[in-house]
């Protein structure tokens, strides 16, 4: 409804709803982008999918004198697609993590890979609802829905900005649906190779395809990977944040355990 110009002066306005404080909010979108492998985006966002499902502060990012900076206000309701994973790659995972102290909670539901579930098609936006129509029988509406990669996710061009500009309408209808935050995890460009480029990893117009991504999207985290694994059998990740919700989050230094797969937070950039 259009108002007048004077309704916005001095407009009491809700308090902001955080799903992840300070970085994505409700009926956002985010993008955890990296190179692919590398980056351990589908390790970082089920250690986060579990951390939110908990109530528990995302991968244990504190700071010493403000305490969890990522922690949400409640345990929140996640649902996970995984496209790239089987059940048995799921279970691998999840053993794992329970094995090294995870609790398993009602909160976080994970789909395995099932490529008939996309948004661009009527039959896969249909079946990837009536999953999500699911969890909402089972235990309540989500408040935020994971989808891993993005390119499992639509049939479309990658490069085309009509299709950025379909699949944003498609994840208006899932916000307004549910009432709930979508993130993304999503690849980098191939780096050039050219001496005395400019491309910069850490900035979210360096995501594969469209620019409208960068214009469409809310939040995003642009992961940085040394390639070699530590001896103890970590990989050190370096975190960048960009949101257009509030002020810019610092930058982290996370490890990606291999060996419990849990993210431990080694410091502030």
């Amino acid at each position: 409804m259009s108002q007048p110009i004077s309704f916005y002066n001095g407009r009491q306005r809700p308090a902001p709803d955080w799903i992840i404080p300070g970085w994505l909010k409700r009926r956002n979108t985010g993008f955890i982008i990296g190179q692919p492998k590398l980056a351990c985006k589908s390790w970082l966002l089920l250690n986060m999918g579990w951390d939110l499902s908990a109530g528990t502060g995302v991968w244990n990012i504190v700071h010493s004198q403000n305490g969890p900076v990522f922690q949400p206000p409640h345990p929140l309701r996640v649902v996970y697609f995984t496209q790239e994973d089987t059940d048995d790659d799921v279970q691998d995972r999840v053993e794992l993590m329970i094995t090294n102290g995870r609790i398993p909670n009602a909160n976080f539901r994970i789909t395995s890979k099932d490529l008939r579930l996309v948004l661009d098609t009527m039959d896969g936006m249909a079946a990837l609802e009536r999953d999500l129509d699911e969890a909402v029988r089972d235990g309540g509406p989500p408040d935020l829905v994971m989808f891993d990669p993005m390119r499992r996710m639509y049939t479309g061009d990658e490069n085309s900005s009509e299709t950025m500009t379909r699949l944003w309408g498609l994840l208006d209808r899932i916000h307004r649906r549910y009432n709930c935050a979508t993130l993304f995890s999503h690849h980098i460009v191939k780096p050039p190779t050219v001496k005395g480029n400019t491309f910069d990893q850490t900035s979210p117009y360096a995501a594969r395809g469209s620019g409208d991504l960068y214009g469409g999207g809310d939040a995003f985290i642009n992961v940085m990977a040394k390639p070699q694994v530590t001896p103890a059998g970590k990989r050190v990740l370096k975190l960048y944040f960009v949101t257009k919700r509030s002020k810019q989050p610092d930058s982290v230094q996370l490890s990606m355990d291999f060996a419990t797969g849990k993210v431990d937070f080694d410091g502030f950039i």
